[in-house]
């Protein structure tokens, strides 16, 4: 099946709105940054970590996306194809 143009645009709008609602979520735990280090606790620096994984993985879905669109994959690429 050909990656067409409007799957690749649903797609991408998919992510933004899985990294929009990460950003709200985060926001919650954004007040923990203003905090000395020896104030936040173990449990919410992993939280905080864990929303800027999620963030950056959302980014790279993203890029993933449009390769496989360039590639004319048809799929997402799980893996990146060599040579």
């Amino acid at each position: 099946m050909k990656y067409n143009i409007e799957l690749l645009k649903a797609d991408i709008l998919d992510e933004l709105e899985k990294i929009k609602r990460i950003e709200r979520e985060f926001s919650l735990a954004e007040k923990y940054l203003e905090k000395p280090e020896e104030d936040v606790s173990f449990y919410d620096r992993g939280a905080i970590g864990y929303y800027l994984h999620n963030f950056y993985n959302g980014c790279e879905n993203i890029f993933r996306h449009i390769y496989g669109f360039e590639l004319d994959w048809g799929a997402f690429p799980i893996f990146c194809k060599s040579g």
